[in-house]
């Protein structure tokens, strides 16, 4: 029971990781387009 809760909480620490570096991404990508 432990262990699965804990995978759950890495899957979705993983997720926000992603999710912030696609949002950084595409702030980057929308400023070299200004530029």
């Amino acid at each position: 029971m432990l262990m699965s809760s804990k995978n759950q909480y890495s899957y979705e620490f993983k997720k926000q990781i992603i999710k912030e570096c696609y949002e950084l991404h595409k702030e980057k990508a929308a400023l070299n387009q200004v530029s």
